[in-house]
């Protein structure tokens, strides 16, 4: 079955691709890729002829999958699995089963980490950085901030989690849905020191990295932690197929890099900058922001509708949109339509 298909006679708060927050969406996603992760690894260990020693873990990491929401490591260390599969040369990927069952038994709520954090195994953070690491043109090398920064960024996280929670409910039981996991980490390529915020893959369902080693007042929090989940939402909504047909060789102006990036990359600009904007309107129609506090969501609110916009008259111009990337982008021009501009 397909993603959307699993959405037919269940009762969710909003369409699929709607760009209002809805906490009973990301589970019913979360729930269509668990399942799907479950029936590609039973399928994987019989095409591997996984040992018979291994048979009750691989029960076990089923059962755990299809019982609820698991550690995003699950997510990256399946993804680990594929890469090995994939090298011409065999090799004994039993290891990698393991891992996953281990990873299958940590809890799904895995809070905030630093990256290369000894709870974590060192092949695990190997992979993860791959996972992050993906442009040769602008290497990220990411490290681990110090204990300080790292402390002061958890600080900033939990108030930025706790102004959201009582501004908008709604919105905040969403981000939490959608990001189980936080990394801190910090670039160690200087061009990147102060253009990295954060940054999330669908092969780390669930996960979010953020640059540790920078202060963000409440407002900026929510602005990063809206963005980046709402990455993992955009890559869970289109799972099952690409939201583009254009060829991934084109590269096009981005509203929130300075390089070029491919038009997919657009789209997903286009679709989280319109709803970090759409969080913080929400916020400040709430009546819960300190004057200060409406002043910088007002200005990280134009910011974010400037470069939708940007971004959505680039994806006019250019994009060739799939039924589903169709649907996305009727809501987003949608939206800016009924939206005045700043």
């Amino acid at each position: 079955m397909t993603l959307l298909g699993e959405f037919k006679g269940i009762d969710v708060e909003a369409r699929v691709w709607d760009l209002d927050p809805s906490a009973a969406r990301v589970d019913t996603i979360d729930v269509a890729l668990r399942n799907k992760l479950a029936g590609s690894l039973t399928y994987l260990a019989e095409a591997t002829c996984l040992d018979a020693s291994h048979h009750a873990m691989l029960v076990s990491i089923e059962d755990r999958l299809r019982s609820g929401p698991v550690s995003p490591w699950v997510f990256c260390l399946y993804s680990k699995l594929v890469a090995e599969l994939a090298k011409p040369s065999s090799s004994d990927v039993s290891g990698d089963f393991t891992g996953i069952g281990q990873a299958a038994v940590l809890p799904a709520e895995s809070g905030v980490v630093a990256l290369r954090a000894p709870i974590i195994p060192e092949p695990w953070w190997d992979h993860a950085q791959l996972l992050f690491d993906t442009d040769r043109k602008r290497p990220f090398r990411p490290k681990a901030p110090s204990g300080d920064a790292s402390a002061l960024c958890r600080q900033d996280i939990e108030a930025g989690l706790a102004l959201l929670a009582q501004a908008d409910p709604v919105w905040h039981q969403e981000v939490r849905s959608l990001i189980k996991l936080i990394v801190l980490s910090a670039p160690t390529s200087p061009h990147l020191d102060a253009q990295f915020n954060g940054a999330s893959t669908f092969f780390f369902w669930g996960a979010a990295l953020i640059n540790g080693d920078i202060r963000r007042s409440s407002i900026s929090m929510i602005d990063l932690l809206v963005h980046e989940s709402s990455h993992l939402l955009l890559f869970g909504i289109s799972a099952d197929g690409a939201l583009l047909k254009n060829s991934g060789h084109e590269r096009h102006q981005s509203p929130l890099r300075h390089d070029t990036r491919p038009i997919d990359g657009i789209f997903h600009a286009c679709f989280v900058a319109t709803r970090v904007h759409l969080a913080l309107s929400r916020m400040l129609a709430s009546g819960a922001l300190s004057d200060e506090e409406a002043k910088r969501a007002i200005d990280r609110a134009q910011s974010n509708g400037h470069a939708a916009r940007n971004a959505l008259d680039e994806l006019d111009r250019y994009a060739k949109p799939t039924e589903l990337g169709t649907k996305v982008l009727k809501t987003l021009r949608a939206y800016w339509t009924a939206t005045p501009a700043n």
